[in-house]
């Protein structure tokens, strides 16, 4: 795809994004870990740049920061640099899709419009998380604890969570990788082993997801 498509196609789904209430990622590295936060597309304004509300006013990237922004509408993540930042808001510029190395999985990953809640079980100690994606052997999560979580890396665990507001989800796993940044604050990913039919029952929500998604994109580029 030129970079002129590129651009056209970034610029109609962005403007879609900000008259709905779709959640966005924006991530990046801090001293070399994974670093992230949620928020909205409020703009793509007259310069081209991608204009984000960030939801965690205490996290934001650095300006000249690269980012990589993600929704499930973006076909491939977007890479940028950060242009500006004005209280929680950062505005990313030279935008370009690429393909992350760690993209190439073994299972469909979806990233959801909005986090689920969930919770994470070790031994005595509930933890709450926000799952921001999915897939049929793991999910990617934030949590604001004040556990510290990065001594459970490697142990088992069990996750719950609901799928369409119906399927009530709860499997063992294991915290796959884990990072803390700011006060108490974590991202993560977590590998879990479904049952056969919780398999089948997360299979069937990411179909329908995708079907929905792709929906949402001939909608978009019909319109335009």
């Amino acid at each position: 795809m030129s970079n002129e498509n590129q651009c056209k196609l970034i610029s109609r789904i962005a403007k879609h994004l900000c008259t709905s209430k779709n959640t966005i990622m924006l991530l990046w590295t801090e001293n070399k870990s994974p670093a992230g936060n949620i928020g909205r597309i409020e703009a793509y304004d007259y310069e081209g740049n991608l204009v984000i509300n960030l939801i965690d006013k205490d996290l934001l990237p650095h300006k000249g920061k690269q980012v990589i922004v993600r929704n499930c509408l973006f076909t491939r993540p977007i890479k940028g640099t950060v242009k500006n930042i004005e209280n929680n808001v950062v505005t990313v510029s030279d935008h370009e899709f690429i393909l992350v190395e760690h993209e190439k999985r073994r299972f469909l990953r979806v990233f959801l419009d909005q986090p689920i809640n969930g919770i994470v079980n070790i031994g005595m100690i509930d933890i709450n998380i926000k799952i921001f994606d999915i897939s049929e052997e793991g999910v990617g999560f934030f949590s604001f604890c004040d556990k510290d979580l990065l001594r459970f890396m490697g142990s088992t665990l069990k996750v719950s969570f609901v799928l369409d507001n119906k399927n009530y989800m709860n499997m063992p796993g294991r915290f796959a990788w884990i990072s803390k940044y700011g006060y108490n604050k974590y991202m993560g990913g977590i590998q879990m082993k479904p049952s056969v039919d919780q398999r089948y029952a997360i299979l069937s929500f990411l179909t329908k997801y995708m079907y929905k998604v792709e929906e949402n994109l001939l909608k978009i580029l019909e319109c335009v």
